[in-house]
């Protein structure tokens, strides 16, 4: 089964509440951190939003590990199924 968008935003959405419970971070540390609110991190976490790469970036920083802990290690399946 090929790998979609939404499978991304899953894994980046795991990824993060993993970094953060690793770091013993709360969501309301971490938002205040990044200059979010909680509400924030808990769509993101949750899968409600997805994030952009400057909130990544920001997240990242903040949980003091790399992007590439975020991002996941997998690659998408980008055969074209329309019709142009």
């Amino acid at each position: 089964m090929p790998l979609m968008i939404a499978d991304v935003h899953s894994e980046i959405s795991g990824n993060i509440t993993r970094l953060r419970r690793e770091k013993a971070f709360t969501q309301e540390q971490l938002a205040h951190e990044i200059k979010y609110s909680q509400a924030f991190i808990n769509q993101i976490e949750t899968g409600v939003k997805d994030c952009n790469i400057e909130q990544i970036y920001k997240i990242a920083t903040a949980l003091d590990c790399s992007i590439y802990q975020i991002l996941p290690d997998f690659k998408l399946d980008l055969e074209d199924n329309h019709d142009d």
